[in-house]
C-alpha cells in the first residue's frame, strides 16, 4: 500500500491535468463539447457520468449552507438537464445560473467536503482495488491507473490493457516494464480516437512518460506535470 502523501502526489496529478491546479481548483465550471453537460470541481465531475448529482447530494447531506440553491440545481442535474449544451456561453439562463451557483458552492468547506468524498468512492477506492489486484506497488503506476478511471471512466483501464501484451506483476510480469507498456498503449489509444477533444488528452500519457524518462517511480518530490510544480 502507497502512503498518504503519496495517494496525495497522484490526486494532485490529475487535478493538474483536469485544472492546471495541482491542489485542485475545486470552483471549476464549465461544459465542453463533449455531451457531458456541466463539469465541476477540483477533477470535473460530470452531468452525463452522474459524479457531478452525487456531489451536489452529498453537500445536501452534510448540511451545506445554501440547501435551497443546491436543491434547484440538483432538479436540473437530475434530469440531465445540462448535456445538450456545448458551452456556458450557449447555454440556457437556467443552466447558466445553476454553473455560477456550483461556481460559488467551490469555496464551501462543505462543497470542497462532498467532491473529496464523492471521487473518493467512485474512483479512488476503484482505482486502488485494480492495483492491488494487479499487484501494483509503484506510486507512479496507481497514478497512471487512477488517471485513467477518471478520465475514461471504471473500465478504462480493462480497455487499454487489452491492447498491449506486457503482464502485469500479478502475472508474472515486472512492473516498470507493464507501467511504460499501459502508457504507450494509452497515448495510441487516446491519438487515435474519434473524438477530437480525446485526441487532444494525449498529453496526460505524454507526462506520465516523461515521469517514467525521470525514474519518478516513487513520486518523490520536488517535481513538475505540464509545468506545475506539486507543492
Amino acid at each position: 500500500m502507497i502512503t498518504k502523501e503519496q495517494i496525495r502526489i497522484c490526486k494532485a496529478i490529475v487535478s493538474i491535468f483536469e485544472t492546471g491546479n495541482a491542489q485542485g481548483d475545486y470552483t471549476k465550471t464549465t461544459i465542453l463539447s463533449d455531451g457531458a453537460g456541466i463539469s465541476y470541481g477540483a477533477h470535473q465531475a460530470t452531468d452525463r457520468a452522474g459524479s457531478l448529482d452525487r456531489i451536489v447530494k452529498r453537500y445536501l447531506a452534510l448540511g451545506g449552507a445554501r440547501q435551497e440553491d443546491a436543491r434547484r440545481v440538483l432538479e436540473l442535474l437530475d434530469d440531465d438537464g445540462t448535456i445538450r449544451h456545448s458551452s456556458l456561453s450557449s447555454a440556457s439562463p437556467e443552466v447558466r445560473a445553476a454553473a455560477q451557483i456550483l461556481r460559488e458552492l467551490g469555496s464551501e468547506p462543505t462543497m470542497i467536503e462532498a467532491q473529496d468524498q464523492i471521487f473518493d468512492e467512485l474512483y479512488w477506492r476503484p482505482a486502488q482495488y485494480q492495483c492491488e489486484a494487479m499487484a501494483l506497488v509503484l506510486p507512479l503506476s496507481w497514478a497512471v491507473v487512477y488517471d485513467t478511471c477518471v478520465h475514461s471512466g471504471l473500465k478504462g483501464v480493462d480497455r487499454i490493457r487489452a491492447r498491449f501484451p506486457a503482464a502485469c506483476p500479478a502475472n508474472g510480469g515486472l512492473e516498470t516494464s507493464w507501467t511504460a507498456a499501459y502508457v504507450e498503449a494509452r497515448r495510441a489509444y487516446l491519438a487515435g480516437h474519434s473524438n477530437e477533444l480525446v485526441r487532444r488528452t494525449v498529453y496526460r500519457p505524454d507526462a506520465f512518460a516523461a515521469l517514467i524518462r525521470e525514474r519518478r517511480w516513487s513520486l518523490a518530490l520536488p517535481f513538475a506535470v505540464r509545468g506545475v510544480a506539486i507543492p
